[in-house]
């Protein structure tokens, strides 16, 4: 690719994007770099231009000059006080803040677990923001300058996976918590060298489809986010479950409603008409406090009768605290998620190893409506997760 580049910057202007290639991992640390004559070439510039954003790039550290071989690539020093630091990585600068979104209260559970792992082994946490536009194929590479061989950093999700290739040729110590493990990806050569910690969300669609069958359910309706997503795990689970079962699949993408003037009756007005033309008499159901109302009953404001058993996905006790009757919930402990992969980061090695969390079931079917936290998997619930 040619690079036609004008006014009185063309040095600058090289240099930030030799130095982005490197650290994006194009040219990857041990490589040759193409000779001053064919850099000019390329960049459409005097060689003279070249030597000198060259001569800058090795002032920072990022070239080494061979007699007779050549310019290769090599990894900066750490800057004082780079050890014993985790990177975790949050999509843009303004991330953090006040929310009752739930991707950023699990983020938050994570990353305070994370802390505290850190605190005590004498460790610390850094937020590192990966895109200023929240686009993460709009990568701050700047701010991924100073992760390099033995760093340290964690990753909540694969939505950062354009720079996975990147920490995996840098020689960083990564440990990730993801949502899917039984798909292939184009990253688990990365994953295989990382410590990988899934929460098994094909098993959780799966022990919810058995779960409700066991109270006598035969019409279950599984409503979720990103249903079209090839990782998201939960409608396979809950396919593999039914058809195993030989119930009907019946199933609502939210994505088809999302994006609207009032999203969240439009969800609960099409639950209602699904329970009117089906009569379910059990949901299992992602992120239903968008047509949640204010101490309200969960029943009325869908419009279905309260007979129907409602399961949902993920535990989320700030809006659940509202409804009445409470409903049952799979809930995960995401601070000891976070505070885990940490610990396994901090150690010397920071082996590779595979980490696998599963939720546990917070049965509230006769609780009268008192909200019951979420306990240890009893003997009655292994008793049918152990038919999956």
């Amino acid at each position: 690719m040619s690079f036609y580049i004008r006014g009185n910057m063309k040095r600058d202007q090289i240099f930030h994007e030799l130095k982005r290639r490197i650290a994006a991992g194009e040219y990857a640390v041990g490589e040759k770099l193409p000779t001053e004559f064919e850099l000019s070439a390329q960049y459409a510039v005097a060689r003279g231009t070249i030597r000198q954003s060259l001569k800058l790039l090795e002032a920072e550290g990022y070239l080494e000059r061979v007699k007779s071989k050549g310019t290769f690539i090599r990894q900066p020093a750490q800057k004082p006080g780079a050890d014993k630091v985790i990177s975790f990585l949050m999509p843009y600068p303004g991330y953090i803040r006040p929310s009752d979104d739930p991707v950023f209260i699990t983020f938050s559970r994570i990353f305070y677990g994370a802390i505290r792992a850190a605190s005590e082994a004498g460790w610390r946490v850094e937020a590192v923001p990966f895109s200023r536009t929240n686009d993460n194929f709009n990568i701050d590479w700047d701010a991924l300058e100073h992760i390099g061989k033995d760093s340290r950093v964690m990753i909540f999700n694969h939505w950062y996976h354009p720079a996975f290739d990147a920490f995996l040729k840098r020689g960083a110590r990564v440990g990730i918590i993801r949502y899917f493990s039984h798909v292939k990806s184009p990253w688990d050569h990365c994953f295989e060298n990382w410590i990988d910690a899934v929460i098994d969300t094909k098993k959780v669609a799966s022990d919810a489809v058995y779960f409700l069958h066991s109270l006598g359910c035969r019409k279950i309706l599984n409503a979720g986010w990103y249903y079209q997503d090839a990782y998201n795990e939960k409608p396979i689970g809950y396919r593999e479950a039914v058809d195993r079962l030989g119930l009907e699949r019946l199933e609502l993408d939210y994505d088809t409603l999302s994006g609207k003037t009032g999203y969240g009756r439009d969800v609960a007005e099409t639950i209602r008409k699904i329970w009117e033309e089906t009569h379910f008499d059990a949901m299992f159901a992602d992120n239903p406090q968008h047509y949640f109302t204010e101490k309200g009953n969960i029943y009325r404001a869908i419009g279905i009768p309260e007979s129907v058993k409602i399961l949902l996905n993920h535990d989320e006790p700030q809006h659940y605290l509202r409804t009445s009757p409470q409903v049952s919930a799979f809930s995960i402990d995401m601070d000891k998620v976070g505070y885990t992969v940490a610990k396994c980061l901090v150690e010397d090695s920071a082996a590779p190893r595979q980490l696998v969390f599963e939720r546990t079931l917070c049965n509230r079917e006769s609780t009268g409506g008192a909200y019951v936290p979420p306990c240890d998997t009893t003997e009655e619930e292994k008793t049918w997760m152990a038919m999956v």
